[in-house]
């Protein structure tokens, strides 16, 4: 009959015990990664720069620089980005432009295109107060879960009688989950 070494089972029990109070932490950071990410808003890391103005020089300014900031809001809802722009300095009527995102699903190949119309009182019929003016309202898009790649511009939503003259092409990047 063999005898028990205690001083071995012991110090086996010892390392088993280490190494299921080492395994813990670890083990509670994969149920944590499991549960589904916070929503998030990516402004783009490159805003859509343009100028605008009018044809009538007895009415309009000279024309300056405006950028304007398209964000993209993931999260909520896997698979879809909401795209909205901020403009941070409302300059005049004429800067408030739409906004044209192309985007592009990188690990799945999908594309399209998302208008992002400017909330103005211009062929509207009732009077918008002044802390809705310019605002531009989210739109979901369903784009799949990886990495996009997006570019913004506003040279598709001139004005009748008014010009604008774009001087670059947003730009950005984020994972949508």
């Amino acid at each position: 009959m063999r005898h028990l070494d205690f001083r071995r089972s012991s110090r086996f029990v010892r390392i088993a015990v280490s190494a299921g109070v080492l395994a813990l932490p670890f083990g509670s950071a994969a149920v944590a990664a499991a549960s589904p990410p916070a929503p998030a808003t990516t402004a783009f890391q490159v805003p859509v720069a343009f100028t605008s103005g009018c044809f009538s020089v007895l009415m309009c300014n000279f024309p300056l620089p405006v950028s304007l900031v398209p964000t993209a809001s993931t999260g909520s809802v896997p698979g879809v980005v909401t795209f909205g722009a901020v403009l941070p300095q409302l300059l005049s009527g004429l800067d408030c432009l739409d906004v044209t995102v192309h985007w592009l699903n990188l690990a799945t190949g999908a594309s399209g295109t998302a208008l992002v119309r400017a909330h103005t009182e211009l062929g509207q019929g009732r009077p918008i107060p002044p802390e809705e003016w310019c605002a531009y309202p989210p739109v979901a898009v369903t784009t799949g879960g990886g990495t996009i790649a997006a570019t913004a511009d506003v040279g598709a939503s001139a004005h009748a009688g008014w010009f604008q003259v774009p001087i670059g092409l947003g730009f950005g990047t984020f994972p949508v989950p």
